[in-house]
């Protein structure tokens, strides 16, 4: 709809130019500037040199507008952009969700979390119930692709083939985001977890690596729902007012996806070492 109108109103503009630059070489219009040109042929030349100069900068500016909407077409958040992976687009819906967890503080000034307790919880003291939630979720983290869907995404050179040479191994990336919340996670509780033996070196290095990568992804995102505020007599100031609606991607049309081409690797190691 935006490429249609966007053409619509260059048609519009390229009319109107062709117009204006048919006026310019005109018989009466020229018959009426020559005069001048007769007796300030300096002043003359500098009019016409001007609004030559006036005509292509009006011409540079729309063809810029049509450049900047044709870069890249029928891309959307709903529909999916270019950067997305081509085969995940046709599953790709939106809806409106309300955020869960908010802080809230009680008569007595307490400070707690708001949990939802019909959903999965990934969070709290570490225990089987948010370990369970998060290996459901990050069961998927690993997808291969075959097939047509192999064919249009062109994989080959840019991800791990499969030992049949017909399929490749990789991520989506939301899927790696969530690895790294969960890494996050269990470094809170890192005594409770070991990280598989890891060195605090290295798990220094893969949680900076994991917290800096959502700091850009939430950038990336950019989220302009509006977070209000209302005034807390509890805390004498103003306090977030949580459960706005947020426009979101339906993440279980994804996950379900993505479980469909999951595939273990041999061994049951992931193909990416940052990946466990």
């Amino acid at each position: 709809m935006v490429d249609e109108e966007a053409k619509s109103s260059s048609s519009v503009v390229a009319e109107n130019d062709t117009d204006e630059t048919q006026s310019f070489l005109h018989t009466d219009y020229v018959g009426r500037i020559r005069k001048p040109r007769l007796s300030h042929p300096v002043l003359g030349n500098w009019i016409l040199g001007s609004l030559s100069l006036v005509l292509m900068a009006v011409v540079l500016v729309q063809q810029r507008r049509l450049n900047n909407h044709s870069i890249h077409p029928g891309s959307s958040y709903e529909s999916g952009f270019t950067t997305d992976f081509i085969p995940v687009k046709e599953v790709i819906a939106v809806e409106e969700v309300s955020f869960t967890g908010g802080l809230l503080y009680d008569e007595n000034g307490t400070l707690y979390r708001e949990v939802d307790s019909t959903q999965p919880q990934y969070v709290g003291l570490p225990g089987p119930h948010i370990d369970k939630a998060w290996a459901d979720l990050m069961s998927a983290l690993e997808v291969v692709i075959e097939g047509q869907e192999a064919e249009v995404s062109h994989l080959r050179g840019h991800t791990i083939e499969e030992p049949d040479g017909k399929s490749f191994r990789l991520s989506l990336d939301v899927y790696h985001s969530l690895h790294c919340v969960n890494l996050v996670r269990q470094a809170l509780d890192v005594d409770y977890y070991h990280r598989n033996g890891e060195g605090a070196r290295v798990y220094r290095i893969h949680t900076d690596h994991c917290l800096d990568y959502l700091r850009q992804t939430i950038q990336c995102a950019g989220d302009l729902t509006p977070l209000y505020y209302q005034y807390s007599e509890i805390r004498k100031r103003g306090f977030p007012v949580w459960g706005a609606k947020h426009t979101c991607r339906n993440f279980g049309k994804i996950h379900e996806w993505a479980m469909s081409r999951h595939r273990d690797q041999p061994g049951g190691e992931p193909s990416h070492g940052g990946h466990h």
